[in-house]
C-alpha cells in the first residue's frame, strides 16, 4: 500500500519513500547537499525515468495538486504545500544539453538515502538551467560549481564540450574553476546558438522533431494556459479585498506566482493597490447609448489585448491570475460602470471574450452585506444578489456561490477550495 503525506515532500520520511517506490529511476537535483542550502521556500526537482508513473505516485502520496503544467522538460506540480518538479530530460527549447544515459549512470545513492546525480552532473544542470533558459545566474549556485571543477573537473569538461564543443567548453570550465561562473551569461546567445548547432550535427532529423514537439506545447499552452484565471465578483462589503488577501497567503507555500487584475484587464504591479475605494459607485449618470456601446467595445479590445499578450503570455509561462470583479460584473450592475445602452448589447459583446476557469461569488443575506458598506440602498443590495445568483445560474459549472456572510476565514477556506477543486461548486 503506498503510504500518504498530507504534507507532502515536506513531512519526515516521504522524500524516502517516493524514492523507494521508483528504484534507479528517480533523483534528487541539487537538494541539501554541502554548499547549498535547502530553503524553506525552495520547491523539488527531481529527475525521473518515467515521468508519468512518478507523476501518478505523487498524486497517490500527496494528494491532487492544485496545478499541474506539463511540458517537454518538465511537469510541474503546485501543492498546497510546495512545488514538485520532474524533470524527464535536459532540455533547451528541445535541444537537449546532457545526455540522459550519462546522467543516469552516475546516479548514486548517498548515505542518507536519497538517490543524487554525481557532483559534477548537479552543478552542470543548474548552471544550465538559468544560464540558457532565462539568461541569468544566481551567486548561491557558485561554491557548488566550484567544487564540481574541483572534485570531478574530468566529468565537468566532458558535460561543457558535448554540448558547447572545445572551445567553448574549456573557457566555461575555465570560469567554473576560477570561481566566476556567472560570467557566462555575457555570451549565453553565443552558447544557444553552439548547443543548437552541435546538436544538428549529431542528429539533424531528431534535433528537429524535439523542437517541433517543444513549439507545439509551447502553443497549445498560449491557446489555453494551464495556470487558471480565478475571478472574485460582489456586492460592495461582501469582503473581495479580503478574500483575495486571503488566497494570496494560502498560496504562498505552493510557488505559484500570482498576477492581479481589476476591472480593467491591466496587471496590477508588485505592492500596488486595486484603486480608492468608491464611496458612491452610483453618484454619476449613465452614459448614452453611443458612448456605452463605444466604451464597452474598447473594454472587450483590452481584454483580447491582455489575453494575447501580457495576462495570457503569464498564465502560459508562470502565473495564475487572479481578478477583482471582471466584465461580467456590468450586467449585474451596470450603473457602477455608468453603462447606458441595452444590456444585450453587452451580452453579444462578451460573448466573444475569453472567460475565467473559475468565478467564486461571495453573496448572503443582502441586510448583513448591506450593514458592512451602505454606499447603495438595502433594495439595490437585495437586487444585486439576485442578479449576482443568476449570473452564476447563467456561468453553469466555473462558478461557485460562496457565504460571504460566514466568518473570513470560512469565507476564504471556502473560495479556495472553489478555486482549485472542480467538483466543489454550486450555482
Amino acid at each position: 500500500m503506498t503510504p500518504t503525506f498530507p504534507n507532502g515532500l515536506r513531512d519526515p520520511g516521504a522524500e524516502l519513500a517516493l524514492a523507494g517506490n521508483f528504484p534507479n529511476a528517480i533523483a534528487f537535483l541539487r537538494h541539501r547537499i554541502p554548499d547549498l542550502e535547502h530553503l524553506e521556500s525552495s520547491d523539488w526537482d527531481v529527475a525521473v525515468k518515467h515521468p508519468a508513473s512518478a507523476g501518478s505516485l505523487t498524486e497517490k502520496m500527496f494528494g491532487r495538486p492544485l496545478v499541474v503544467v506539463s511540458k517537454r522538460f518538465v511537469i510541474q506540480r503546485y501543492f498546497s504545500w510546495g512545488q514538485i518538479d520532474l524533470l524527464p530530460v535536459f532540455e533547451w527549447h528541445g535541444i537537449p544539453y546532457l545526455d540522459q544515459n550519462r546522467f543516469w549512470e552516475n546516479v548514486r545513492t548517498d548515505d542518507d538515502g536519497l538517490p543524487r546525480p554525481c557532483v559534477a552532473h548537479d552543478a552542470f544542470i543548474v548552471w544550465m538551467t538559468g544560464l540558457l533558459w532565462g539568461a541569468r545566474y544566481s551567486e548561491r549556485y557558485t561554491p557548488l560549481i566550484s567544487r564540481a571543477a574541483k572534485e570531478q573537473p574530468a566529468e565537468l569538461a566532458a558535460c561543457l564540450t558535448a554540448a558547447f564543443g572545445r572551445p567553448a567548453g574549456e573557457n566555461l570550465l575555465s570560469l567554473a574553476h576560477s570561481g566566476t561562473p556567472g560570467i557566462a551569461v555575457r555570451s549565453v546567445c553565443t552558447l544557444r546558438f553552439l548547443l543548437w548547432l552541435n546538436s544538428l550535427r549529431r542528429n539533424f532529423s531528431a534535433t528537429l522533431a524535439r523542437q517541433i514537439d517543444h513549439w507545439r506545447t509551447e502553443l497549445s499552452h498560449h491557446r489555453k494556459p494551464p495556470y487558471p484565471w480565478i475571478a472574485i465578483l460582489g456586492p460592495d462589503g461582501s469582503g473581495k479585498s479580503s478574500v483575495i488577501a486571503g488566497l494570496r497567503q494560502r498560496l504562498q507555500p505552493t510557488r505559484l506566482s500570482i498576477m492581479e487584475t481589476h476591472w480593467w484587464p491591466e496587471p496590477l504591479k508588485e505592492g500596488a493597490t486595486r484603486g480608492a475605494p468608491v464611496n458612491d459607485p452610483h453618484s454619476r449618470a449613465p452614459r448614452g447609448t453611443f458612448l456605452s456601446i463605444a466604451k464597452t467595445a474598447i473594454l472587450c479590445l483590452r481584454w483580447w489585448i491582455a489575453r494575447l499578450g501580457k495576462t495570457g503570455h503569464a498564465r502560459s509561462k508562470r502565473a495564475l491570475l487572479l481578478s477583482d470583479r471582471y466584465f461580467d460584473d456590468l450586467l449585474v450592475d451596470s450603473r457602477r460602470y455608468r453603462y447606458g445602452a441595452p444590456l444585450s448589447w453587452a451580452r453579444a459583446l462578451f460573448r466573444f471574450l475569453p472567460r475565467p476557469d473559475r468565478v467564486i461569488l461571495l453573496l448572503g443575506d443582502p441586510a448583513l452585506i448591506h450593514s458592512r458598506k451602505k454606499e447603495t440602498t438595502l433594495a439595490e443590495m437585495q437586487r444585486q444578489i439576485a442578479a449576482y445568483a443568476h449570473l452564476a445560474a447563467d456561468l453553469g459549472d466555473r462558478a461557485t456561490i460562496v457565504d460571504a456572510t460566514q466568518p473570513i476565514d470560512s469565507v476564504i477556506d471556502a473560495a479556495f477550495r472553489a478555486a482549485f477543486d472542480p467538483s466543489n461548486h454550486s450555482g
